[in-house]
């Protein structure tokens, strides 16, 4: 990150990224632009969440939302190379089983 403002970073591969606990999607919308080869997936157990996060995404051609707990992330092994939660590991059922599901993916 030579040379990078505060703030800013450069991508040099593409990324895939996943934010547990998506919300609305505020996070994915926020790193997509960040990597625009890469893909960011957000999960959340509210479907009613995922429907507002698909609704205020859509021109993101980049993202997709899905539905699932963090103790069942609905992806293959290694998928991610990176996953991000911010503000819903306190609402986890089971906070060691979803630490482990972010490793596995």
């Amino acid at each position: 990150m030579a040379g990078a403002a505060a703030g800013q970073f450069t991508v040099t591969r593409p990324l895939t990224v996943a934010d547990v606990g998506c919300g609305t999607g505020w996070l994915c919308r926020m790193i997509a632009p960040l990597v625009p080869e890469g893909r960011v997936a957000g999960i959340d157990v509210s479907d009613q969440m995922v429907r507002r996060a698909r609704a205020a995404n859509s021109a993101l051609s980049n993202v997709e939302f899905l539905a699932g707990g963090a103790d069942k992330i609905p992806w293959q092994d290694g998928f991610f190379t990176k996953v991000i939660s911010v503000e819903s590991a306190y609402y986890w059922p089971d906070s060691a089983a979803g630490i482990r599901e972010i490793h596995r993916v």
